[in-house]
């Protein structure tokens, strides 16, 4: 029995063994992770911190351009009301040009009333007669 008793104490102290190294990865494992959990955490605390100051600084420059976008639009909407203006008063002066051409071309018809007195006398006043001595 001296053979069996050697082969029981060798797989025992193997079972041994091996429980001893089980245990102490186990407990490298949980020190594993709560190392990992304490550098995690500073990280994650680490990260939302840099999170939140970006995002007040994106919030801060959103507003900067929002504040050049709206004094970019109104000098742009006074551009474009300057520009109309010029342009309604170049029109104004060109039709007063193109006015004043037809008045020197074709006379002055200022008097339209007195024209259409002319043309009602002629159409009131009765045709010539014809003259029956023709031959």
């Amino acid at each position: 029995m001296g053979f069996l008793s050697s082969l029981k104490n060798l797989f025992g102290g193997a079972k041994d063994q091996a429980g001893a190294a089980v245990d102490k990865t186990s407990e490298f494992v949980d020190e594993s992770v709560d190392t990992i959990k304490e550098r995690g955490g500073a990280f994650i605390d680490k990260s939302k911190e840099v999170a939140t100051e970006t995002m007040e600084k994106g919030k801060e420059v959103a507003g900067e351009m929002m504040d050049k976008a709206e004094d970019m639009a109104e000098k742009v909407k006074d551009a474009a009301e300057d520009a109309f203006d010029k342009v309604e008063d170049f029109v104004e002066d060109a039709v007063d040009a193109v006015k004043d051409k037809a008045e020197a071309l074709f006379g002055d018809d200022d008097d339209d009333d007195d024209d259409d007195d002319d043309d009602e006398k002629k159409a009131a006043s009765p045709a010539p007669e014809a003259d029956d001595t023709t031959v």
